[in-house]
């Protein structure tokens, strides 16, 4: 039994029209008595010359209906409704009226279904049995539409699809070259399996040919080889093989017997393809091909739609590439005020509804709605603040207000889904009430909440809304699959970010785009709309950051199909026709953009979703520039910057050290792509031993060389920038109950992901927006630390890491400045991972470890707090420790302006923070991070995303600067300085000889003054220390983390190659080795007796190694003399 059905819920209708395939025989079937039943036996027409009659066949079709009058009024009982088979399916189209005449083609039928009268608020149902229409075959009605239409004129359509959307297979070729527009695919994996073809194609270009005339159209295959080369497959070089799988005789081939030829000779089976006018609306065409079907393809080949020119058969003027829709899913999970849940979407295809799966737990009577909002919600930065202002994330999305319905909506509690916005989540289903409810679970689909196209709510964000309707919780809709992701910071005149993101898997899909944008001149009285925006072919230089000539070196738009802009370009490039524009001009296919006076209005703020802009593959947009041109749609190139592509930050704990080290086997690794996505965690543990408790991340990184490294004390506390551990204990949360993520600490992972009390192992994936790994308050370059239950020492604990494992080209930048007194003493420490394909980067983790001084000497007392700190242009001199407060660090210069914003002023204070980092100078930390506190207890760990340690702005050789009151006359002094060096990390094995417990503490001491290195430079891994050799000799990791510290360690190589250790207090057991093999080696020769002391312990080298060494020499003597003539 073949099925087809079309489902209803727009312009105040809801029902449907079945349509259903049975044998004559069975079409007397007994009906409920409600049911109004017609026998109609319509013919098709033959005028239309769509469909012809099928009388003689042995089963026919029956059409259910079900109808639900919501909003319609004044129909009469002369006012019949009909319903009307239609040529094309219903398209979302945000231009035009859904079920105009031009957008559902030509009627199938000279009779309609009547279906009416249908009174207001009342329902109807009805069978009419015994129509002649085909559900399948070549001219099968399915894939097309049904359109209801009344004597008042007023319409609703639907889309004809399977009784089960779900089981649909759906491709798409998008035609590049002289033609453009979309041929879509679309297989019903049940039987019948027949393949749907719409297509709306216009010409690029005038060619000479009528409009009249029809294109021949086929589908082309690459051979294995030629899909290596995707700018031929743009330039359709390589369509030269006629998709025949089967390989056909075509001798028959017609289309009355489309059986008969390939299946790739789409011309010969249904005539030309229709192309409309550059200056016209373009033409649709639907067919539907029993033979060729969206799957069993030959891996390596590609299947191509290609145009002919009617002319020059032989000449491939457009094609593209048949390309597979996966299904959209996505979701915004909810984990914040107590409230825990998801709202998951799933579409199919553009042509299809969404499925929405709504479920929430913990609402607490407070909800009162749910909509879809404009922009997506960006990471926390203070502890109260309110993320779902519309300042942040807009208003309710719903770009069609004012073009939703012709029908007047009369009562919004019942109305259709196309009659309120299309966020309007509340609105569209009645299941959907959250008032007075602690929880809420519901399935319903929707037909006016898009996935696919320009239209898509993916990448926006879902609010849940409080009492009075205010904002309560959002969350961000993001796809559940991997994303490309790129940025485009702009900074002078105007600054910002723009952000884009695509799949990774499919180049063809569509590509979100946000961005904010303000100025940063600090003089712009208003903000300025209308300006165009568009890619460019390549980045910027230094231009971007002058008065005269800024930009130029962004070239020209970028257009690698070089689309002619000389004639007619402007009326005919715009949102409907996105191919006739040039690929990098976004302000004629989406919008012109507006300026915002100052970032924190929410004015400049915009999100579109582009159909026509790949970030990767040969068109891709990453490694571009965006160029915002002059107010007014001015063609002044007033802004610009480089798109870099944003690459996941991944973290690790990479060793765990402590007393349980030993036993404690496993990892943690967590992703996360920008900080306002979720971190996926992985946590995985074995031997816990039953004695772990709990898990957290502290504010500082492990110390190695510590004896004892994992207490709190030398962690710092579990890192809270939020305090929510002092809301707790003030009752802000019941301790111990289960509640969201946001409540607990950052760092308690515990709380967030389950307690480790009486485990031997302890397994945990999941994803968690408290755990950030970008932004200013990321984990990366603190510790996680397992404590135990009763030991208040610790138990192990590891660093937390940057995991660049199975990374090509990547490499982990350090750097150093070093404070070495009189008036300060330590170090900041700088890392960042730089990725050497595009020159992107990570954020740049700060270590800071500073100490004040007293005497020459560390003062432990003193602690201060709230000191402002800076970049600085120029690396210092001897000024860094002049006693006198005026002439002290003045070689270093102004703070770092590299971008030359304006970075003073009411509107620079107001503006320039960690939520504007563009609005900042770059050298200018402190109001993106936070003052520094000094004290020898301090443990300081920062992220910024603007600092890099490559490039034209790299830190290195740039100065830091930290800044006091002096106390006489509240007046700010530089007080303290150091130079910013490259720093490097190597390692060293040593095998010492040594009695007794090994003071690591002081051979650290010994080899620093030796080398003439810092404290902080030296160090021997705790974990690493192994007593060898009947413990007369120690195994230790020596490490030096300097400048040049590569060089450094040779110079202890050649100390130690000298045998000079020994002036250290140590002696290797390395030299002693070779030592006493020399003497044994003489004392065979005969040239030195062996004397007893050789062979015995001298408290440092063990007798059994000497008489293990002799034993081998013997046998190797004896074996020679044995063999010798």
């Amino acid at each position: 039994m073949v099925q087809a059905v079309a489902t209803f819920n727009m312009r105040g209708i809801k029902g449907y029209v079945k349509f259903t395939e049975v044998p004559l025989v069975q079409q007397a079937t007994s009906l409920p008595d409600s049911t109004n039943v017609t026998s109609l036996s319509i013919a098709a027409s033959d005028s239309t010359g769509i469909l012809r009659s099928r009388s003689g066949l042995a089963a026919a079709v029956t059409v259910e209906y079900h109808i639900q009058n919501l909003q319609w009024s004044g129909i009469s009982a002369k006012d019949d409704v009909f319903v009307v088979v239609r040529q094309f399916p219903v398209v979302w189209n945000a231009a035009g009226d859904r079920c105009s005449d031009p957008v559902l083609g030509k009627q199938l039928f000279s009779a309609e279904f009547q279906v009416g009268p249908i009174r207001s608020n009342a329902t109807i149902s009805g069978v009419i049995e015994g129509v002649d229409i085909p559900l399948r075959g070549p001219k099968s009605v399915r894939g097309r539409s049904v359109l209801m239409v009344s004597g008042k004129r007023l319409r609703a359509c639907a889309t004809i699809s399977s009784d089960d959307f779900r089981r649909t297979r759906t491709a798409v070729a998008r035609l590049q070259g002289n033609m453009a527009g979309n041929i879509f695919f679309r297989q019903f994996i049940t039987f019948p399996s027949d393949t749907t073809i719409f297509a709306d194609l216009y010409k690029l270009i005038p060619d000479g040919v009528a409009s009249n005339v029809s294109y021949r159209w086929q589908l082309m295959t690459t051979g294995p080889l030629d899909r290596t080369r995707p700018e031929d497959q743009v330039s359709c070089r390589n369509m030269r093989i006629l998709f025949d799988p089967d390989f056909r005789n075509e001798k028959e081939c017609s289309e009355t017997a489309p059986e008969k030829c390939k299946i790739g000779n789409m011309v010969g089976k249904f005539g030309g393809m229709p192309v409309g006018l550059p200056s016209g609306e373009a033409k649709r065409a639907f067919y539907t091909d029993p033979d060729f079907t969206l799957s069993g393809w030959s891996t390596g080949r590609g299947i191509y739609v290609a145009l002919f020119h009617p002319n020059n058969p032989l000449v491939s003027i457009a094609c593209g590439e048949v390309r597979l829709m996966r299904p959209k899913l996505a979701q915004a999970s909810f984990n914040q005020d107590g409230v825990k849940g998801s709202v998951k979407l799933r579409q199919t295809s553009q042509f299809d509804p969404t499925e929405v799966y709504v479920n929430l737990r913990g609402l607490r009577s407070r909800a009162s709605g749910i909509a879809v909002h404009e922009f997506p919600r960006r990471q926390r930065l203070l502890p109260q603040e309110n993320l779902c202002t519309s300042q942040l994330i807009g208003d309710l999305f719903d770009p069609l207000r004012g073009a939703r319905s012709v029908v007047a909506v009369k009562n919004v509690s019942a109305s259709t889904q196309d009659q309120v916005g299309i966020g309007e989540l509340s609105s569209k289903t009645s299941g959907l009430d959250l008032q007075e409810k602690d929880a809420v679970e519901l399935e319903f689909l929707d037909d006016n909440l898009p996935l696919f196209g320009g239209l898509s709510i993916i990448g926006r964000s879902v609010a849940v809304y409080g009492e009075n309707n205010s904002r309560w919780i959002c969350s961000n809709i993001w796809p559940d699959e991997e994303l490309v992701i790129a940025k485009a910071q702009f900074f002078y005149g105007v600054g910002g970010v723009v952000y884009l993101r695509q799949s990774k898997e499919d180049v063809g899909s569509e590509t979100t785009i946000f961005g904010n944008l303000f100025y940063t001149n600090g003089i712009q009285a208003t903000p300025t709309k209308n300006h165009n925006w568009k890619v460019h072919w390549s980045p910027v230089m230094r231009d971007a950051f002058s008065y005269d000539g800024r930009c130029i070196s962004g070239g020209e738009v970028f257009d690698p199909m070089n689309v002619d802009t000389r004639k007619n370009y402007t009326s005919e490039c715009h949102p409907t026709r996105p191919f006739r524009c040039q690929m990098g001009d976004l302000s004629s296919r989406l919008s012109p953009l507006t300026i915002a006076l100052t970032a924190s209005t929410g004015t400049g703020r915009f999100f579109f979703t582009e159909t026509y802009l790949p970030l990767a593959g040969p068109l891709s947009a990453a490694g571009k520039s965006i160029v915002i041109y002059s107010k007014e749609f001015g063609q002044e190139r007033q802004a610009c910057a480089t798109i870099k592509l944003v690459y996941p930050t991944k973290a690790m704990v990479k060793d765990w050290i402590g007393f349980g080290s030993g036993k404690i086997q496993g990892s943690f690794t967590a992703v996360q792509s920008t900080a306002d996505q979720e971190t996926s965690v992985n946590i995985g543990l074995d031997g816990l031993a039953r004695t772990a408790s709990t898990m957290s991340v502290h504010v500082g990184p492990v110390e190695e060389n510590l004896v004892i490294p994992c207490t709190q004390e030398s962690l710092g506390a579990i890192y809270d920038p939020f305090n929510r551990a002092e809301n707790i204990s003030n009752g802000g949360i019941p301790a111990g109950n289960a509640t969201s993520s946001d409540a607990w600490p950052i760092g308690d992972l515990s709380d967030k992901f389950g307690s480790l009390v009486g485990l031997t192992s302890y397994a945990r994936q999941g994803f968690d927006e408290t755990v950030p790994l970008t932004g200013p308050f990321s984990i990366i370059g603190r510790s996680i630390g397992l404590q135990p239950d009763r030991d208040t020492r610790g138990f192990v604990c590891g660093n937390v890491e940057h995991d660049v494992r199975n990374m090509e080209k990547v490499t982990v930048m350090k750097a150093v400045a070093q404070f070495p007194g009189p008036f300060l003493w330590g170090y900041i420490r700088f890392t960042q991972v730089q990725y050497e394909l595009d020159g992107a980067s990570s954020g740049m983790t700060i270590d800071v470890r500073l100490s004040h001084m007293l005497n020459d000497s560390i003062d432990y007392l003193r602690t201060s707090t709230g000191h402002r700190w800076a970049i600085h242009q120029l690396p210092v001199a001897g000024d860094a420790s002049s006693l006198w407060d005026n002439f002290r660090c003045i070689t270093a210069g102004l703070v770092d302006n590299y971008f030359n914003s304006v970075n003073e002023g009411e509107e620079y204070r107001a503006e320039c923070g960690p939520a504007n980092v563009q609005r900042c100078a770059y050298g200018d930390v402190t109001p993106r991070l936070g003052t520094m506190n000094i004290s020898f207890d301090a443990r300081q760990v920062y992220t910024d995303e603007l600092l890099q340690l490559k490039g034209n702005v790299s830190l290195i050789g740039r100065s830091v600067v930290i800044f006091d009151i002096r106390e006489e006359d509240n007046k700010e002094i530089r007080m303290a300085c150091a130079n910013i060096e490259e720093e490097e990390e190597v390692s060293i094995s040593l095998l010492l000889q040594q009695t007794g417990n090994f003071d690591s503490a002081g051979f650290e001491a010994r080899v620093a003054d030796l080398v003439n290195l810092k404290p902080w430079c030296v160090s021997v891994n705790q974990a690493k220390i192994q007593r060898m050799n009947t413990n007369s000799c120690t195994q230790v990791l020596l490490t030096f983390r300097a400048p040049k510290a590569t060089k450094i360690m040779r110079t202890l190589i050649n100390f130690i190659d000298l045998d000079q250790f020994k002036y250290l207090g140590y002696e290797s057991c390395d030299k002693r080795t070779d030592k006493l093999w020399e003497n044994l080696m003489a004392a065979l020769k005969g040239t030195r007796t062996l004397k007893e002391s050789d062979l015995k312990s001298d408290g440092r080298q063990p007798a059994k190694m000497a008489l293990q060494l002799l034993m081998i020499v013997l046998s190797f003597h004896l074996t020679v003399w044995f063999y010798s003539p």
